[in-house]
This record gives C-alpha cells, sequence and structure tokens, in this order.
C-alpha cells in the first residue's frame, strides 16, 4: 500500500488540494493508499508520497514542497508546484479563478492576499467556506477515513476535469467563433458559426486569452428551441436589445435589455442589422 504523508499540526487548504489531485490522478482505487498526518520515517518506500513538508521538490521521488523557496522565488505553494509537475500549470493561471489567490494565500497570507486584491484583509476572512472549514475538520480527526478519501478525490476530479474541458473549449472556440467589428462604434461581438453545448462556458477566458477586450456582445444559437441569442456581454454600457423590441423577427427582450432571443432564419446580415440598432448613440 502507498502512503501519502503530510505535517501534523493545523490543516491548510495547500496540501488538502494536492492530495485532492495526487489521488484522482494516480489512485482509482482508494484503499490502495493510505494518508497519515506525520513526518515521513527514514525508510519510506519510493512509491510513497511526501507533500507540503520536508522542503524538498523532486516530483520523480514524490517530495513536493514550498517550504524551501526563498523570497526571490515565485510564488508558490505544494499544490501549485504539483500541477506545474502535471503540465498544468499555465492553464490553471490561465483558467482558474482561484488558482493564484490561494496559492497567495499560502506563500505568503492573508495580508499579502488583501494587498493583491486592494481590500481589506477581513474581507479575507470573512471569504471563509463553512465546507471548506468542515472538511479541514474531517482530515484533521480522520484523514484515512474512507469518505474524506472520497471527497478529496472528488475535489481532484473537479480541478483536472475543469483544466481539461477548458482547454478542450479554447481549441473549440478558435475554430467556431469569429470576433466581427461592429460598424465604427468601437465595439466588437463574438459570432458563433454554429450550435455547440454550453456557449457561454469558457467565453470569458478565450476573450482573455486573445487580449479582445471591446467585446459587447455575443451572439449564440439560442439553446431553448432554435434561433438566436444575442447577450450584453459584461454589462456593457453602450448596448441596450430594448431598443429592438419591435423588430418582427425579435421575439424576446427583457425590460432590462441585457439579452434578445431572435427567430430562427435570421441571417448574418440582419443580426448585425439588429446589433447596430442596440447600441446607444
Amino acid at each position: 500500500m502507498d502512503r501519502i504523508y503530510t505535517h501534523p499540526g493545523s490543516v491548510h487548504s495547500d496540501e488538502l488540494i494536492a492530495i485532492a489531485i495526487v489521488l484522482h490522478v494516480f489512485y482509482k482505487n482508494l484503499d490502495s493508499v493510505e494518508i497519515r498526518r506525520e513526518e515521513p520515517p527514514k525508510d519510506i518506500a519510493p512509491s510513497d508520497w511526501v507533500l507540503d513538508q520536508g522542503k524538498e521538490l523532486n516530483a520523480l521521488m514524490r517530495r513536493i514542497d514550498h517550504h524551501q523557496l526563498t523570497a526571490s522565488d515565485p510564488t508558490s505553494c505544494t499544490f501549485s508546484l504539483l500541477l506545474e509537475n502535471l503540465g498544468y500549470g499555465e492553464s490553471a493561471k490561465q483558467f482558474l479563478d482561484w488558482y493564484t489567490n490561494f496559492t497567495i494565500l499560502d506563500a505568503k497570507g492573508p495580508d499579502e492576499l488583501a494587498k493583491h486584491l486592494k481590500t481589506d484583509v477581513n474581507v479575507i476572512y470573512s471569504l471563509q467556506s463553512p465546507v471548506d472549514m468542515a472538511l479541514k475538520e474531517e482530515f484533521k480527526k480522520a484523514p484515512d477515513h474512507v469518505m474524506v478519501k472520497y471527497q478529496l478525490q472528488t475535489v481532484g476530479k473537479h480541478i483536472i476535469t475543469s483544466l481539461q474541458l477548458f482547454q478542450d473549449r479554447v481549441k473549440l472556440l478558435d475554430v467556431k467563433a469569429d470576433i466581427i467589428d461592429i460598424g465604427k462604434h468601437g465595439i466588437q461581438a463574438v459570432l458563433f458559426k454554429e450550435a455547440i453545448d454550453e456557449p457561454a462556458f469558457g467565453m470569458r477566458k478565450w476573450l482573455e486569452l486573445n487580449e479582445h477586450t471591446d467585446v459587447a456582445i455575443s451572439v449564440t444559437v439560442d439553446e431553448r428551441g432554435g434561433g438566436w441569442s444575442l447577450y450584453r456581454f459584461g454589462d456593457h454600457p453602450k448596448i441596450d436589445f430594448t431598443k429592438i423590441k419591435g423588430e418582427k423577427d425579435v421575439v424576446y427582450v427583457p425590460n432590462t435589455g441585457f439579452v434578445a432571443k431572435v427567430k430562427q432564419g435570421a441571417t448574418r446580415a440582419r443580426l448585425l442589422e439588429l446589433i447596430n440598432k442596440s447600441i446607444k448613440r
């Protein structure tokens, strides 16, 4: 049986996330691995893991820690080093909104995270999740309990699956979506060439990666029965779809004007015409 050794004492998100990823990536059968909150023995087996203790980074030897790093090193923690060694480091920075904040919190503490986010440190404390705190309490009491390991493995699955889905979605959007300029208004729209599942998924990240900062509208095939959906992206102040509420092929616009539903059969030229009519002058 393999063993995962992590430090005793206070439980942090860092070692929990690292263990979660290891459980998902390396252990389908949770009975084949044991978690121990103690220092590893000197005769540790080569298949065992040492996470968030030991002041050593050697992924081949399954030793991953960040406490040996200095202030001049890039801000890292154990789970970020693990993801980097698994080939997900850049994707995690790009796609996981929580990644950088959690890394700073573990490596430098809540005060540094508050400075990074330009907020008061009490805001950081107020964001502690009761789910997170409950899992830490259970892990501290019984780290090797089958339900604790299962919950952690589920977290690891969510993280890795999310990264893989984001990577695939960015490639899909590169093929299926166009960025078009709307007249002379300094506004852009994302126009999908055909229907894809959950068109909004990953769009914001895709736009950030491609440095498209002026996108005000997304045009997608309506997921609720055909036609087209025009959506005010990022609550752009120049877009108000109530301006096209009376058009014959526009079937729905709420009073807030953030979305418009257009009948099936509308051509690309007609969609662009409706978009132009929705721009505030």
